[in-house]
C-alpha cells in the first residue's frame, strides 16, 4: 500500500467497507477449513502432508 497513491488508497478502502466488512460481520464469508494443526516440531511432517496434496483446507504449525 505504501507506492498507492491517496486517491488509490480510498478506492481500496471503500471496496473493504462496501464488499468485505459487512459480509464479515453477517457470517456470509467462511471461516477457512483447518485439516491439520501441527506442532512446530513436525514441520517436516506438515511438509510431506503438503507434497502429498491430499488435504483439503489449511495446515497450521504451532508453537
Amino acid at each position: 500500500m505504501r507506492g498507492r497513491t491517496t486517491e488509490e488508497k480510498s478506492v481500496i478502502a471503500q471496496s473493504l467497507l462496501d464488499n468485505v466488512w459487512e459480509k464479515l460481520s453477517n457470517n456470509e464469508i467462511a471461516k477457512p477449513i483447518l485439516h491439520r494443526c501441527y506442532d512446530f516440531r513436525e514441520v517436516e511432517q506438515a511438509h510431506r502432508e503438503i507434497d502429498k496434496g491430499t488435504h483439503i483446507g489449511k495446515i497450521l504449525l504451532a508453537f
